[in-house]
């Protein structure tokens, strides 16, 4: 997902940009002050974007080697909105110690001096696997019965996270989002995904979604991306909810409703293959969520649009960023044909609403 690009236009990159090589020496100055007893032994990306970028560390030590995970803001442009990696730091601190949220550790935070030289934070390594059921191309697949422990699993730390008062996220500094802006904000990521062919029906979905806004439930924390591919599991277990960069407070039926979306493949169109043993469907998820959390949900099948309209922004950003890349995905590229069914989709669930 990417929310830098749905607001503000982004700030212009100057030409001098930190190498990954320079962010390495800062990580390893650091660690050097932080944790003397361990020495930097390498130091490998596992993912880039305009959000942020992902490294992975091993460290030398006492014993068995250890690795822990960097996350930094992108080098040039101001850490705001989702390229905010402190405050990221901050949430995951403020749940771990606050709730009962897995979240990695945060061992570190280094401030940086953004622009030129940007902010970072470490994380601990949490063990287990992120695997997602619909859309995963490795070959594995756990047992039927742990997917299904851990969807239902998922589902609980949901409804619980639906639940963590905000006043107790006060001092992170979440952004408060409304239902009309979070739809035109992603409007405006379709604008700024070089995806013209999509724009018409895009703008349309939107206008119908604005035009038939539900009543707001009151606002929670929400993730964002929840979805079984952002965790971390151990057999049946989520033991990690990872990647908290588009968090707000908003509607909690905008998490519900994503993480329902990559549960079916009739509703992902990015999914390869439309079955898996031990997977509930979505109104079994959807009545756990209900049972667990105490209330009904209305409107679900406006917040399953926005959920369309989302993913077709968030893969069409994607498949501009891939398209720039030095080593293009074909994987990521495959993604532009999928695109307007996520819009078709989300029109077809407004009409029937």
């Amino acid at each position: 997902m990417n929310r830098a690009e749905a607001g503000p236009a982004a700030e212009s990159r100057p030409q001098e940009l930190e190498s990954d090589s320079d962010l390495t020496a800062r990580v390893a100055d650091s660690l050097a002050r932080w944790a003397p007893e361990a020495r930097l032994v390498s130091m490998s990306a596992v993912g880039a974007g305009s959000s942020g970028r992902t490294f992975t560390v091993r460290l030398e030590r006492d014993g068995p080697d250890k690795h822990v995970y960097v996350k930094a803001a992108p080098a040039g442009l101001q850490p705001i909105r989702n390229r905010d990696v402190v405050r990221q730091a901050r949430l995951l601190r403020l749940l771990s110690e606050r709730t009962s949220i897995p979240v990695p550790p945060v061992l570190h935070v280094e401030p940086g001096q953004p622009p030129a030289v940007p902010p970072f934070y470490v994380l601990a390594e949490v063990e287990g696997e992120c695997w997602e059921p619909l859309t995963d191309e490795s070959g594995r697949t756990p047992p039927p019965q742990q997917i299904r422990d851990r969807v239902f699993d998922a589902t609980a730390h949901l409804t619980h996270l639906h639940s963590i008062p905000v006043e107790l996220l006060a001092s992170v500094g979440l952004e408060r989002v409304e239902l009309a802006a979070e739809v035109g904000m992603w409007v405006r990521a379709l604008q700024r995904a070089d995806a013209a062919e999509l724009l018409d029906l895009g703008t349309s979905c939107a206008q119908a979604l604005l035009d038939r806004i539900p009543d707001p439930l009151s606002p929670t924390l929400v993730h964002g991306d929840f979805r079984l591919g952002n965790q971390i599991c151990a057999e049946a277990t989520v033991r990690a909810i990872l990647d908290w960069e588009i968090s707000t407070i908003s509607d909690p039926r905008i998490d519900l409703a994503w993480f329902l979306m990559t549960l079916s493949g009739q509703t992902l169109p990015s999914a390869v293959r439309d079955h898996v043993p031990g997977l509930p469907d979505a109104d079994t998820v959807l009545h756990h969520y209900e049972s667990t959390s105490g209330r009904p949900l209305a409107a679900m099948s406006w917040f399953a649009a926005l959920a369309g309209l989302r993913g077709a922004a968030a893969m069409a950003l994607n498949v501009k960023h891939n398209r720039r890349s030095a080593a293009p995905s074909a994987r990521v590229e495959r993604y532009s044909g999928l695109l307007p069914r996520y819009l078709q989709t989300a029109r077809s669930l407004l009409q029937s609403s």
